[in-house]
């Protein structure tokens, strides 16, 4: 899983990394606004 292609185990927990950078906004590889 990767947070441009969010799919597969770390996006079915809340705690997964992946699902962590989604959830966050992280997306395409830019990075968070502050």
């Amino acid at each position: 899983c990767m947070p441009g292609k969010p799919v597969g185990p770390c996006m079915v927990s809340e705690e997964g990394a992946c699902r962590i950078w989604w959830a966050g906004g992280v997306r395409q590889g830019t990075s968070m606004a502050t």
